[in-house]
């Protein structure tokens, strides 16, 4: 879902696009198949008006609800949806998001939600994965993950969250992310990481499990601070 304009054919007009996309999957055609699109993209908020234009004539909301559509109009059992918020402001990823967890509930889906937006992952997920530089370095449940990080990878992105009323300044983890051509040896979060020790440097931490369903890759996760989440009466949403 990462791009609208770079998933749907500038020169296809949309209902084209699905065609190819779709037709032979559902083996349907003619007016079979309009009528399964035209009502899978109802759902979506979108007229069958849109079968007619091409992605230009399109807004980005609405490009990106067509590229939902692409995605679930054949109803998978599994949905990898890679930033579907990127480039999109506010009002309109708060919709996007809303349809993909209408879509997930009504097909039974699971999604993965790639995305580097902490906010993304406490109001739609159930568990959260985290990778640095290549590698996961946590996983676990949602509320955990915000409320009880146990990487300090982890710890500083949900620190960095804006909270409402707090103009306090953040601080800045050091340094840049490693090269993946040449990364450090160890646990490769420890040229950044305020707990490394010589341990970290030279060994790579294994995951381990430190909780119920919660799993680290840290030699000093016991030593990670509990951290005041942003609060979200929703962290952990089922979806």
């Amino acid at each position: 879902m990462q791009g609208s304009m770079s998933v749907l054919n500038p020169v296809r007009r949309i209902g084209r696009s699905l065609e190819d996309f779709a037709a032979r999957p559902l083996g349907l055609s003619g007016k079979a198949f309009r009528d399964r699109v035209v009502d899978h993209l109802g759902k979506l908020k979108l007229g069958p008006e849109v079968l007619q234009a091409y992605p230009h004539e399109l807004s980005g909301g609405m490009r990106q609800r067509v590229t939902i559509g692409l995605a679930t109009v054949c109803h998978p059992e599994f949905i990898i949806a890679d930033e579907p918020t990127t480039a999109l402001d506010v009002v309109v990823q708060k919709e996007v998001l809303s349809l993909i967890r209408d879509i997930q509930q009504d097909m039974g889906s699971s999604v993965v939600l790639v995305t580097h937006d902490m906010g993304v992952h406490a109001n739609m997920t159930d568990r959260v994965g985290i990778i640095y530089a290549g590698r996961l370095v946590e996983e676990g449940p949602t509320r955990d993950m915000f409320f009880a990080p146990k990487h300090p990878y982890t710890a500083h992105l949900v620190a960095s969250l804006p909270r409402i009323g707090d103009t306090s300044q953040r601080t800045a983890l050091e340094g840049r992310p490693p090269s993946l051509a040449n990364p450090p040896g160890g646990c490769r979060f420890h040229p950044r990481c305020p707990l490394a020790i010589d341990k970290c440097k030279s060994e790579v931490p294994p995951l381990q499990t430190v909780g119920p369903s919660h799993r680290t890759a840290c030699w000093r996760w016991k030593d990670v601070a509990p951290l005041t989440a942003p609060h979200q009466a929703n962290v952990g949403a089922q979806t």
